[in-house]
């Protein structure tokens, strides 16, 4: 399952910006916050972790605890320092809901 988890999210942006990787690092920042923020929309929710192909929060938890849970703090701080890091223009994608797919010569 590929899970969305906001710290893991925050560890390969901040790697991706602090190596000159701003294209991909805004890509990323902007999936996983329109992700957020449409599950947000949907469910009235910021929830832990995510489903990062369906992007919502119907995840199968296999390990770790078994619920996913509401309201996490890790979730909230992530998606507001990578909403403040983007560009206006980054902004406009985010709040499209959609995010940025993927280049094809990188998939």
């Amino acid at each position: 399952m590929p899970y969305a988890w906001a710290p893991l999210q925050f560890f390969a942006v901040d790697g991706m910006r602090r190596y000159g990787y701003s294209e991909e690092a805004d890509r990323l920042s902007i999936n996983f916050g329109s992700m957020v923020l449409k599950t947000f929309l949907n469910t009235g929710e910021v929830w832990e972790k995510y489903d990062g192909v369906q992007r919502d929060e119907t995840v199968k938890l296999k390990y770790g605890y078994p619920t996913n849970e509401i309201g996490f703090g890790w979730t909230n701080a992530v998606f507001t320092r990578f909403y403040d890091q983007l560009s206006d223009v980054g902004k406009e994608h985010l709040l499209r809901l959609d995010g940025i797919p993927i280049p094809s010569d990188l998939v």
